[in-house]
């Protein structure tokens, strides 16, 4: 797990609720704090589909893509005033999960296995910060370490820049 502190908060922003950069990522949850608190639970409610539909959802992930989101955070969040707070909770979907897992050469399993990121804003202050939850117990960090990485490289790759936290 890295905490990273994000340089150009507006910037930052820019990428994360204005342009399609995070689409591919699953909401996990978004609350955000203005004149009042919003939620959103990114899991999917089966219901709300037709048999159809389904078939053609990723069964894989309970999760929704964040592009379908990502809209009406940002309608939460855009106007004369800055947000008291934010969380917004981001999981990368099981086809990426299992690309890095491959690409790194490790032994874990990709079912059971969650990457997140968190974007954590209050006035003044950006953070981005990892996280990992595994079904299985392991003492080997190489994940978490691959993933950090990974994160990292992607944030550089979409011009946003971040110091790591102590």
């Amino acid at each position: 797990m890295v905490t990273l502190l994000v340089s150009d908060v507006r910037k930052c922003m820019n990428e994360l609720l204005v342009k399609d950069r995070f689409d591919f990522f699953l909401l996990q949850e978004a609350t955000v704090s203005t004149f009042s608190t919003f939620t959103i639970d990114g899991h999917r409610i089966d219901d709300f589909y037709t048999d159809t539909e389904l078939e053609e959802i990723d069964e894989g992930d309970t999760l929704m893509p964040y592009e379908m989101y990502r809209g009406h955070i940002y309608d939460i969040i855009k106007g004369n005033k800055t947000p008291v707070s934010f969380k917004i909770i981001l999981s990368l979907p099981n086809r990426i999960v299992t690309q890095l897992i491959t690409a790194s050469e490790l032994s874990i399993k990709p079912e059971g296995t969650h990457l997140v990121v968190i974007f954590r804003f209050s006035p003044g202050s950006l953070t981005v910060t990892t996280g990992i939850s595994l079904s299985e117990f392991t003492m080997d960090k190489s994940l978490e370490k691959a993933f950090d990485k990974w994160i990292m490289k992607f944030l550089a790759s979409v011009g946003i820049d971040v110091e790591r936290q102590a």
